[in-house]
């Protein structure tokens, strides 16, 4: 018995909990309006086919920028007096340019930390100048290829760390 008091007490309180719907007539006659407490009043009608001409147009989706391949760099060979390193890369897929990254270590370039110099670039073989890099024993570049989105540039991934060859 006291499980059926139980039963019926928590059934009026999930119930009251919802809220109280009130049906009443149309004023029109057209159909029944339920006053819903959570918003605005809606019928029970059937709702009527909107014509082709009077849908909403759809927005057509936007095609995503494609992210450049990696990027390999082939060559990058420096004389041990001289301030330019000259660098060649393999040319990547859908690329509207490259940056580049100089490091003193291979360890700085893997974690992309104290670079030497960065620059940008639409060519495949260049010239790099710094004065950072004169008479240095080693260095260490990278490349990645990137394509514009607007005014911003969508990067491709990071290519392998490549030694720089040190002429004498």
């Amino acid at each position: 018995m006291k499980q059926k008091i139980a039963l019926f007490i928590t059934t009026i309180l999930l119930v009251s909990s919802f809220g109280v719907c009130v049906v009443s007539a149309d004023p029109d006659g057209d159909g029944q309006i339920i006053n819903n407490p959570w918003d605005a009043p809606t019928t029970t009608e059937a709702p009527t086919a909107v014509p082709p001409s009077r849908l909403p147009d759809i927005p057509t989706a936007v095609p995503a920028v494609r992210v450049p391949d990696k990027v390999k760099v082939k060559k990058a060979i420096k004389k041990k007096s001289s301030k330019k390193i000259k660098i060649t890369l393999k040319k990547s897929q859908g690329a509207k340019g490259y940056q580049v990254v100089v490091y003193k270590t291979k360890k700085n370039a893997k974690k992309n930390v104290k670079a030497l110099k960065t620059t940008y670039t639409k060519k495949v073989k260049f010239k790099i100048k710094s004065k950072k890099f004169k008479n240095k024993k080693k260095l260490f570049v990278r490349a990645r290829a990137y394509t514009m989105d607007g005014k911003q540039r969508v990067f491709g991934p990071w290519s392998k760390v490549k030694k720089v060859k040190i002429k004498k």
